[in-house]
Parts: C-alpha cells; structure tokens; sequence
C-alpha cells in the first residue's frame, strides 16, 4: 500500500511580545527593543542565525510601535515622512536601495521616528558600497539572539510542532532536545522530517520514530 503524502498544513502565527519565549539566549535582545522609543539615534539592528524569532520581535515591534514592515525589494515604496517608525526585516538591502537605505535612517531622525532592522550578520559583513551608509550602519546599535539554551531549545520545539497541528508527549520532546543540533534550524529541521514520516506511517511521534528517521 502506498504511504499517505503529507499535507502542507499553515498555522496561523502570532507575533506578539507575549507569545514570545524569553531566555537566556534572547533576553538581552528583547529588553533593548522594549527600551523603544529611547533608542541611541532611534535606531536598533537585531541580528541572529536563521529562525531565531528575528521576524516575530520584528513584527511584534511593529505593532507596538505602530511601524511598517518592510523587507528588500521594497524599500522604494517606504514614506518615511507619513510612516516615520520603520522596519526592514531581511538587512542587507539590495545594491539599488543602498540610497533609499540611506535617506530612511537620516529621514526617521529627522522626523523622531524610529528604525528597527533585522539582519542574520552585522553590517560590516554587509557588501554596502556606498560610504555614508556604511558609516551610518556602523554608528547603529546593534544586540543579537544568540542559539537556544536548553529552556528555549524545548520551547521551539514544541511550538513548532504546534505550529503542525501535532502534541507529542513533554517526554518525547525532552529526548529531541538532548540529541538535535542545538540550533534554531537543527529544532526546525527535525520537527519537519518527523511530522512528515509520522503523517506517512500512520503512527506518533516517538523516540523510536525519531532513532529511525534521524539515524540516532
């Protein structure tokens, strides 16, 4: 008999403050964002790996702030005058909006705005060819989400099974957590190749499925 394909299944997402997991590995990150609008320069970049939770303060942020999201490839339709709080999630900016880049943190001063922008590296690894942004970039505050501890590693993990519509037992996800990558990409990878064998083989998910599909 044919294994069942899996269904892509898209649970709704809330991206608040308080839906959001605090640690160790974050909390710095999210005390310098509640410190807005008292930004140094009323500007702020957050920087942290893949799925760190960047785009949720982001967007969190943003209704706080009652900001515009934006992210590269968009910045040309950004009125910083109308909308002074901003933010740009997914830094660096492409080579054409190095300008508009430049004119929103110049602009959002002037109006006592604020920008918020999320990045994966700091802007010094940024290939920025124009100088006056780079110099700009470099006077930014910066704070950073660091990799999960053990306290957060759990919570991803279970919120990210959550997110599938699945409930494994709390046993079953302290097992994951000693033996993935400790990593927010490692927590999603394993959630994604479980769930897909589960819904394939008709079965739970288990430290045994587990074994079996991450070659433990």
């Amino acid at each position: 008999m044919a294994k069942q394909l899996p269904l892509a299944l898209h649970w709704p997402k809330r991206f608040s403050y308080d839906s959001f997991i605090i640690s160790d590995s974050n909390r710095a990150a999210v005390s310098q964002l509640e410190r807005w609008p008292n930004w140094p320069q009323q500007t702020l970049i957050l920087l942290g790996p893949q799925g760190c939770g960047k785009s949720h303060l982001a967007h969190a942020h943003a209704s706080v702030a009652n900001a515009e999201v934006f992210t590269p490839g968009g910045l040309d339709g950004i009125d910083w005058r109308a909308h002074p709080h901003v933010v740009i999630d997914g830094a660096p900016v492409l080579p054409d909006e190095e300008a508009a880049l430049f004119h929103i943190i110049n602009g959002v001063r002037e109006e006592k705005g604020s920008l918020l922008i999320t990045a994966r590296t700091a802007p010094n690894a940024w290939p920025t060819q124009l100088a006056d942004l780079k110099s700009r970039l470099a006077a930014m505050v910066s704070v950073s989400v660091d990799e999960p501890d053990d306290l957060l590693l759990k919570h991803i993990l279970a919120q990210h099974f959550n997110d599938l519509g699945v409930l494994p037992a709390p046993s079953v996800i302290d097992y994951l957590a000693t033996r993935i990558e400790r990593s927010f990409t490692g927590a999603l990878t394993c959630v994604e190749a479980l769930n897909e064998a589960a819904l394939a083989d008709k079965v739970k998910i288990s430290p045994a499925l587990a074994r079996k599909v991450m070659g433990w």
